[in-house]
C-alpha cells in the first residue's frame, strides 16, 4: 500500500517538514501527495517561492509523486475549466530554477453517476497526453464512495471512501467490491480509535488488497493531523507485515 496523502497545507517554512522525515526515514514507503495551492493551480504561470521550494524538494525524493489538486464539481464543471487547470500544472515541467512538475493530478469531486463516465473518460485521456511524458501521469479520482466499475477504466486509482472513522468502523474494506480494489484507495478522517486500532485497520486493508490510504485525527487537510507519526509508523509496520507474508508463501511454494 501506498500513502495518500491529502496535503493541503501552505508551505510555509517548516510546514511540510513532518511529511519530508516521513518519506526520508521510510524509503521502502510510496507516497503519492496530493498538492493543493488554491483550490487548483491558481491564475498565476508558476507557483510562489514557497511552493516552488517545497515542491522542488518533494520531487527530489524518488519514494515520492507530486499530485495536483484539480476539481470537477461532481461532472458539472467545464471541461475547458479542468483541461485550463491541467494545463497550469503541466506548464511546471517549464521551470528551470528547479524541479517543480508534478507527476498526477487528482481529480477531487468526481460524479458517481454512470452518465458522467464519458466526462471523466475525456478527462482522463487529457492528462495522458497533456502531462510531460517522462511523468507516468498517475491519474487519481475521488468520488469519495464505491462507484460503478466502468469508472475505474479512467483512473489508476479510485478513492473509494471518504469519511469518518466510525463509519470505516461499520463498513470496512467491504464496501469496496473485490474486484477494484487493486486500484481504490481509503481516507478516513476524524479518526479517534486507538493507535493499536489503527495498525489493525491499516493491515486489514492490505489483507484485502487496497492500494493505498491516509488516516487523519484531523476532519480537514490544512492541518498535519496529530496522528501523522502513528499513521506513518502503521503503514510501515503493516507493509514489513505484507512482505513477511510474500516472502512466506514464496519459500512455501519452493518447499512444495
Amino acid at each position: 500500500m501506498f500513502v495518500l496523502a491529502p496535503l493541503y497545507i501552505y508551505p510555509s517554512p517548516g510546514a511540510w517538514d513532518p511529511l519530508f522525515t516521513s518519506i526520508a526515514q521510510n524509503p521502502t514507503l510510496s507516497f503519492n501527495v496530493v498538492i493543493n495551492p488554491n483550490s487548483g493551480p491558481g491564475n498565476t504561470t508558476y507557483p510562489n517561492s514557497d511552493y516552488i521550494t517545497s515542491v522542488a524538494k518533494l520531487n527530489s525524493y524518488t519514494d515520492a509523486q507530486t499530485i495536483a489538486y484539480v476539481h470537477t464539481s461532481f461532472g458539472t464543471r467545464p471541461t475547458a475549466d479542468v483541461e485550463a487547470d491541467i494545463n497550469a500544472y503541466s506548464n511546471w515541467a517549464q521551470y528551470t530554477a528547479s524541479d517543480i512538475h508534478v507527476d498526477g493530478i487528482f481529480l477531487d469531486e468526481a460524479s458517481t453517476n454512470i452518465s458522467y463516465v464519458p466526462y471523466m473518460a475525456n478527462l482522463y485521456t487529457y492528462i495522458k497526453q497533456t502531462l510531460p511524458k517522462n511523468t507516468g501521469a498517475t491519474v487519481i479520482t475521488n468520488p469519495g464512495v464505491n462507484i460503478d466499475a466502468s469508472f475505474y477504466k479512467y483512473a489508476d486509482y479510485v478513492n473509494a471512501f471518504e469519511n469518518v472513522e466510525a463509519v470505516w468502523s461499520q463498513q470496512g474494506s467491504s464496501s469496496i467490491p473485490p474486484t477494484v480494489r487493486a486500484k481504490s484507495t481509503v481516507v478516513i478522517y476524524s479518526y479517534d480509535a486507538s493507535d493499536t486500532t489503527m495498525l489493525q485497520d491499516i493491515e486489514s486493508m492490505g489483507a484485502a488488497g487496497i492500494a493505498g490510504c491516509f488516516v487523519s485525527a484531523q476532519d480537514n487537510y490544512s492541518t498535519m493531523s496529530t496522528s501523522w507519526s502513528t499513521f506513518i509508523a502503521a503503514m510501515a509496520n503493516a507493509l514489513q507485515a505484507m512482505l513477511g507474508e510474500t516472502l512466506n508463501l514464496r519459500q512455501r511454494k519452493r518447499d512444495l
